[in-house]
């Protein structure tokens, strides 16, 4: 038998089927309303919405976004959804996007059932929005099925000691949340979850993302120069690694890329400082038209227990997991020192598949 904690908030089913019989017929009428703007979307854009951001769009930009009404609005929307996300806009590299994209991968990789992807699953739904459970009970299989429990110390907006069951009734492998946690409204949205009306809810988002774009800039300017003018470098020696695609929805597919930089770039020079050396990362992806769509930077060694370590390790990795829509990219990768000077770099292009090509 499962110890339960007895701090612990366990969320019950008949609290939520009360709450949701207060808000059915509300959300019923949001639902059709939504619908009858949806239906217009092209196919990309309706994916984007309805799949991709579906868990943690705000009800504001959601309104916001379906009354746009060109597919140039729509793809600026989608690049400042994402960066009112990002946790330092400062910079152009978002974690909060590639994490976000890391979890439906994992979700599609973990809980996937048949047909049905890992993301509309209950536990993929879960992982998604909440993260990797701090620890999880083993399955306790018995007559009314199988069993699992997520534990988590803290959740955003619900409290302490969070404990959410997964039955899987059948033995199936097909886990149902047995009680559905209330998301706080507004727990994806920077505006301190004001309640605006849709038309000034655009303007305001529109004058949110005025001020975060006029400070946005790559943290390692000098690098990306030397990406946009094309130069040529191999002072800093590195290999680069773009593995096979990784569907996650019709509209995203993650590319996972690794840069290696091998030791022997970390060793010191006679004369030179004993300060450790560490090496910067800046990759610019860019589409056929040339418009920039994801940018990553990083360091390496990426951590002090790494750079402590690195008289006997062979090579440093600085792995990312790039977000990018079907289509034709060029990539360049840029590694500099930036105490000497020194920068290698690597400039190729890469052709992301779409999903009936990657499934042959």
């Amino acid at each position: 038998m499962l110890l339960m904690i007895v701090s612990s908030i366990r969320l019950v089913a008949p609290s939520f089927a009360r709450a949701q019989g207060q808000s059915a017929s509300q959300n019923d009428l949001v639902n059709a309303q939504e619908s009858s703007f949806v239906r217009w979307l092209s196919p990309l854009y309706r994916v984007w919405l309805t799949e991709d951001v579906l868990y943690i769009i705000s009800k504001e930009e959601r309104w916001a976004f379906l009354q746009l009404t060109s597919d140039a609005d729509r793809d600026s929307f989608i690049d400042r959804f994402w960066q009112r996300r990002n946790p330092d806009p400062d910079s152009e590299e978002n974690t909060f996007k590639e994490e976000h994209y890391r979890r439906m991968a994992y979700a599609n990789k973990h809980f996937s059932r048949e047909a049905v992807p890992g993301w509309k699953s209950d536990r993929g739904r879960i992982y998604i929005e909440w993260g990797q459970p701090d620890a999880i009970d083993l399955d306790s299989v018995g007559v009314a099925g199988s069993r699992q429990l997520w534990r988590y110390r803290y959740l955003e907006g619900i409290g302490e000691n969070v404990e959410l069951e997964f039955t899987d009734p059948r033995h199936s492998g097909e886990y149902h949340l047995t009680v559905e946690p209330t998301i706080p409204e507004g727990r994806f949205y920077f505006d301190e979850g004001v309640e605006l009306e849709c038309a000034e809810c655009i303007q305001v988002l529109s004058d949110q993302d005025a001020a975060e774009n006029s400070k946005m800039v790559p943290r390692f300017r000098d690098l990306e120069l030397v990406a946009i003018a094309h130069i040529s470098r191999n002072d800093v020696i590195f290999r680069y690694h773009l593995v096979a695609p990784i569907h996650v929805t019709s509209f995203t597919t993650v590319v996972p890329m690794t840069i290696e930089v091998p030791a022997s770039e970390f060793q010191q020079v006679e004369g030179e400082s004993n300060q450790p050396i560490h090496l910067n990362v800046f990759c610019q992806i860019s589409d056929r038209d040339g418009r920039v769509v994801e940018t990553l930077e990083g360091t390496l060694p990426e951590s002090v227990a790494d750079s402590a370590n690195k008289d006997s390790a062979e090579s440093y990795f600085l792995e990312r997991g790039i977000p990018l829509h079907t289509g034709s990219y060029k990539v360049a990768i840029v590694v500099g020192n930036p105490i000497s000077g020194d920068v290698g770099t690597a400039y190729t292009e890469m052709v992301v598949p779409a999903e009936s090509t990657q499934s042959k």
